[in-house]
Order: structure tokens, then C-alpha cells, then sequence
């Protein structure tokens, strides 16, 4: 009773005890090539490069949690102990912004920060967040007053160090107006 072509197939050894007495429905057949009047594909658009930040922090332990905040967050991390080497590491090239601790040995964020915009050229506009534990109203002053970018009172959420650095990352205009009148404007 099959139509023309078609066999039916039995077992020829009865299947085992539990097993099921018929086999698996046959597979669909294999889906056609791509029909011709169809467009090409695209070629792969490989993902964005991904940006790095480079953290520097005196802190160990604080180093550390940056970092992994950050790589967390999708980042690529370098960092370094103190603003000296923050400096150089700025002069070698290939970071995309810096979070720069305010209060470091050898030589400060701020210094640091001086030291960056003196360089020059596209490395001098390198965004910088300035990062410390004194959040007086001066420290945001001299922070914006030194160069930084914006400035962030520690400890800090890995949720508003992402906010500032896609902010930053961005190229949203930097705070240092808005810091230093924000500032005034809480000092009268």
C-alpha cells in the first residue's frame, strides 16, 4: 500500500527488552543552498576593538578591585603604581582613557595629570577621571584645575566608574567648567 519507490523496512532481530519498537521518524532532507536571487551575505563585521583604561592606583588591593571592576565591565586594563609610571605609560601610547588616584607617591594624579597635557599632541587629550577618598570641595577644584577630565570621589560603584567612563569614552564635553561652577556654586 506504499506509493511507487517506497520499501518499508523491518528488523531483522527483534528490538530489545524496553527499547522502542519502531524506529525515529526519518530527518527532513538538508535545506537547499542559498537560492540565487537572494543577495550575498554581508561579511562578518568583527566586534568593536575593545577599549583600555589605564588605572593608576598606589593601593594593591585597590588596583586590583579596579581592575576586575573594569574587565568585568568589558575593558582592557593596565596598571601602574604611581603617576610617574602613569606618565610613561601614557608617552608609550594605547589607552583610550585613565583613571588617575589623586593622593600617590613619587609623583601625584595631579602632577601626573600636568605632565600628561604637557606631552602634546593627541596623547594630551587623553581623557583622565582624577579618583580620591578626600571628596572636599578643593579636590574637585584642583583635580579639574590640574587637566583631569571629571573627577570621582572614592569609593566609587562599578556602576558610576562605567557612567564616567562612557562618558568621558564618549566624547561628551569634559566637567571642567561644569566641576569648577558646580563647585563655586556649593561653596557660596
Amino acid at each position: 500500500d506504499l506509493p511507487t519507490g517506497m520499501a518499508t523496512l523491518r528488523p531483522i532481530v527483534p528490538p530489545p527488552a524496553g527499547a522502542p519498537a519502531s524506529l525515529p521518524p526519518p530527518r527532513p532532507p538538508p535545506s537547499p543552498a542559498r537560492p540565487a536571487n537572494l543577495p550575498p551575505r554581508p561579511p562578518a563585521v568583527p566586534d568593536p576593538p575593545r577599549r583600555t583604561v589605564l588605572v593608576a592606583e598606589d593601593n594593591a588591593t585597590n588596583r586590583l578591585v579596579v581592575t576586575r571592576m573594569l574587565e568585568r565591565l568589558g575593558y582592557k586594563v593596565e596598571a601602574v603604581e604611581n603617576g610617574r609610571e602613569a606618565v610613561e605609560a601614557v608617552r608609550q601610547g594605547g589607552h583610550d582613557a585613565v583613571l588617575m588616584d589623586v593622593m600617590m607617591p613619587e609623583m601625584d594624579g595631579l602632577a601626573a595629570t600636568a605632565a600628561i597635557r604637557a606631552l602634546g599632541g593627541r596623547l594630551a587629550t587623553i581623557p583622565i577621571i582624577g579618583l580620591t577618598a578626600n571628596a572636599l570641595r578643593d579636590s574637585e577644584t584642583h583635580c579639574l584645575a590640574a587637566g583631569m577630565t571629571r573627577f570621582e570621589a572614592k569609593p566609587i560603584s562599578a556602576a558610576r566608574r562605567g557612567e564616567a567612563l562612557a562618558r568621558v569614552l564618549s566624547g561628551a564635553a569634559p566637567d571642567q567648567a561644569a566641576g569648577a561652577a558646580a563647585v563655586q556654586a556649593r561653596g557660596s
